[in-house]
């Protein structure tokens, strides 16, 4: 069994306010899966797509934007694009989608987080 740490416990609960200050996608493999991405966004498919459209977004404007929510089903999607294919870690852009959810998470309303949370429980590893 995998012994959690005490800011992922914290964010289970819906506190996000521990997160790791910067927040990095290396920190993030194992808190990335406390959703299940596929199931949240309805497939697969969907989660590709949705992911790739964030992705070349912010490329394009140099920044992430969505909600908490879409933040980290393209953080899942990344962590496990990256599993499955095998390839090193080397895209800065990561580190800010990190940075954008860790942001993002922290300014949902304590409902809000709450609701995020409920999500979340059933999925921990």
């Amino acid at each position: 069994m995998t012994r959690l740490l005490k800011w992922e416990r914290l964010a289970l609960r819906g506190d996000f306010s521990a997160i790791p200050t910067p927040f990095t996608f290396h920190q993030t493999d194992r808190f990335a899966h406390f959703l299940n991405g596929c199931e949240v966004a309805g497939g697969l498919d969907f989660l590709a797509n949705r992911s790739n459209a964030m992705s070349a977004h912010a490329r394009k404007a140099g920044r992430w934007e969505g909600d908490a929510l879409d933040l980290w089903l393209c953080l899942f999607f990344h962590h496990r694009a990256h599993r499955h294919m095998g390839s090193p870690y080397s895209d800065p852009m990561l580190d800010e989608l990190c940075e954008a959810l860790r942001t993002a998470l922290t300014q949902l309303s304590p409902e809000e987080a709450k609701g995020l949370a409920s999500r979340l429980a059933q999925n921990a590893v």
